[in-house]
C-alpha cells in the first residue's frame, strides 16, 4: 500500500484541526506548517508515477506524529499564555483601538539619512571584499558561502561581516516600519524612498550571493509583520484569514516563475543548463516528502550529537568553548531514484530524527512549537502595541521562515546559532535606538516614551 494518500488525508484533517484550535487564524504557526505539508504532498502525489516510490507506513506514522505534536503543543500553550485574555480584556483592547488611532513608529529624518550614509560605504566595502575573495558574484559566491557555513568562517573581513549584520537588521526594521506607514496611510515620499533604500541595502548580501532563500525569508517576514500590524490596527477579533489565503495563492502564482528564472538572473546556472519548471518545483516542494521516506527506510548512522540539526551549536562549542564536537556541512546527501534527481532536502523532521531518534524528534518539535507559541501568543497577540511588542514582531517575522520551510527542510542548523542570536539582538537594539533617539536643542537624547505606540 502506498501511504502517501492516507498521509494527504491526515494532513487535511490536521489542518482543519489546527485551524479550529487557533480560532481560524491562518497565520498561526501550526496552521502554516499544515498548509506547507499539504502543498508538498500534493506535488509529491502528482510526481508519484515518475519516481515510483512506495511511501511507507513508518514514514507516514512519523510525519503524522511530528505534525500532531507541533499542533498539540501550540494549542496547549495558546490556552496557557492567553488564559488571562478574558472578554473584559478584549473589550478593553477594542476600546483602546477606537480611542487611539493607529500610527506608524516615528523615526527622525536625519536618522534615516545617517543610516543610508553609513551603510553605503559598508555595502561597497562588502562587495569589493567579496569580489576579491571569490572572483565574482552569484553562483560563485553561493558555492563558497555554503561551504563556509559548516565552520562559520566568514568569506569577508570579520569586522565587515559583523557590520553587515547591522545593515541586514536595518533592512528588516525598515520593512517593518514601511508596513506601519502604509497601514497608517502616513506614506510621505521621503520616508518611503529612505525606507525602501535601507531595505534594498539590507538584502544586498542575499542578492549578490544568489540566496533565493534569504530573499524569501525577507518576504515571509514582511507578510507575517503585515498580518500582525493589520490586527493591531483593526483588532484581533477580525478575521483576515480568507484574504490572506487569496493573497497566498496569488503569491504562489507570482513567486514560482520568479523563483525558477532567478537561477539564471542570479548567476547560479546557465540558461542551457536549466531544468524544467515542473522538475524544479518537484525537487524543492514535492520530493522532500519522498526523500524523508527513503531516509526512514535506509537511515544514515549518526556520528556526533546534533550533527545535522545543531550545526550552529557545534560550531560555537568548537570555536569558542574548545569542546570537540562533530561539525558537518549543512547540506545533506543528494539522492537519485529511477533516473530522477530528487535533491537533498528531507522535511522538518529528518534532521532531529537522525540526531535524537523518534522520541527526541518529538521533543525537538515540541520545543520549536513552544518558541513560536511563546512569542506569538505570549508576546504579541491581543497585547497592547508597545515598543516591546514591535520588537517581538520583528523577531517573530525573522524566525517564521523556519515554519514556512517545514515541509522542505529543517532550518534549525541556521537559526540555532550565534549568528542568528547576534542578528536578533542587533534588530532589537537598532529598533529601540532608531525610534528612541531624538534631536533636541540640548543635543541628542534617548527617550523611552518617544515611540508612538498607538
Amino acid at each position: 500500500m502506498n501511504w502517501i494518500y492516507p498521509l494527504y488525508i491526515c494532513e487535511l484533517i490536521l489542518f482543519f484541526t489546527a485551524f479550529h484550535l487557533s480560532k481560524k487564524d491562518i497565520m498561526a504557526p501550526s496552521v502554516i506548517m499544515c498548509v506547507m505539508f499539504i502543498i508538498s504532498t500534493t506535488v509529491a502525489i502528482s510526481a508519484a508515477d515518475q519516481v515510483e516510490i512506495n511511501f511507507g507506513a513508518e514514514s507516514f506514522g512519523i510525519l503524522v506524529a511530528g505534525i500532531s505534536t507541533f499542533i498539540l503543543t501550540e494549542a496547549l500553550l495558546q490556552r496557557w499564555f492567553q488564559r488571562g485574555i478574558t472578554r473584559k480584556v478584549k473589550t478593553q483592547r477594542l476600546f483602546e483601538l477606537q480611542n487611539r488611532p493607529f500610527h506608524a513608529t516615528h523615526i527622525q529624518r536625519w536618522l534615516i539619512v545617517a543610516a543610508i550614509v553609513v551603510e553605503v560605504p559598508i555595502v561597497l566595502w562588502y562587495l569589493h571584499d567579496l569580489h576579491s575573495a571569490v572572483g565574482g558574484f552569484g553562483g560563485e559566491v553561493r558555492a563558497i558561502v555554503t561551504q563556509s557555513l559548516g565552520n562559520d568562517d566568514p568569506v569577508v573581513n570579520p569586522v565587515l561581516y559583523q557590520l553587515m549584520k547591522i545593515v541586514k537588521a536595518l533592512g528588516y526594521i525598515s520593512g517593518f516600519v514601511l508596513i506601519q506607514r502604509i497601514l497608517a496611510k502616513e506614506k510621505g515620499f521621503f520616508y518611503m524612498v529612505g525606507l525602501l533604500t535601507l531595505m534594498v541595502l539590507g538584502m544586498i548580501s542575499s542578492i549578490v550571493s544568489a540566496s533565493r532563500g534569504g530573499i524569501l525569508q525577507f518576504l515571509t517576514a514582511l507578510l507575517v509583520e503585515y498580518n500582525i500590524l493589520w490586527h493591531q490596527k483593526n483588532g484581533w477579533h477580525y478575521n483576515l484569514s480568507y484574504k490572506l489565503i487569496r493573497f497566498g495563492f496569488l503569491c504562489i502564482i507570482t513567486i514560482a516563475p520568479l523563483f525558477y528564472y532567478s537561477v539564471v538572473w542570479m548567476g547560479r546556472t546557465d540558461p542551457e543548463d536549466m531544468r524544467e519548471m515542473t522538475e524544479v518545483i518537484n525537487i524543492y516542494v514535492g520530493y522532500p516528502i519522498y526523500l524523508f521516506d527513503l531516509y526512514v527506510k535506509e537511515p544514515v548512522a549518526p556520528v556526533g550529537f546534533g550533527e545535522e540539526s545543531l550545526t550552529g551549536v557545534n560550531v560555537f562549542l568548537n570555536k569558542f568553548m574548545g569542546i570537540e564536537s562533530e561539525v558537518r556541512n549543512v547540506n545533506l546527501e543528494y539522492h537519485f531514484e529511477n533516473g530522477f534527481f530528487l535533491g537533498n532536502v528531507y522535511t522538518f523532521f529528518r534532521r532531529p530524527l537522525h540526531d535524537f531518534g523518534f522520541a527526541g524528534m518529538l521533543v525537538f518539535t515540541a520545543l520549536v512549537a513552544l518558541l513560536f507559541s511563546w512569542i506569538y501568543y505570549g508576546k504579541i497577540k491581543w497585547k497592547t502595541r508597545t515598543v516591546g511588542t514591535d520588537c517581538w514582531s520583528i523577531v517573530y517575522g525573522y524566525l517564521f521562515y523556519w515554519v514556512v520551510l517545514s515541509s522542505i527542510d529543517q532550518y534549525s542548523q541556521t537559526y540555532i546559532s550565534l549568528n542568528t542570536l547576534t542578528i536578533l539582538l542587533t534588530m532589537i537594539v537598532m529598533y529601540r535606538l532608531m525610534t528612541g533617539i531624538v534631536k533636541t536643542p540640548d543635543g541628542l537624547k534617548y527617550r523611552k516614551d518617544s515611540v508612538l505606540v498607538g
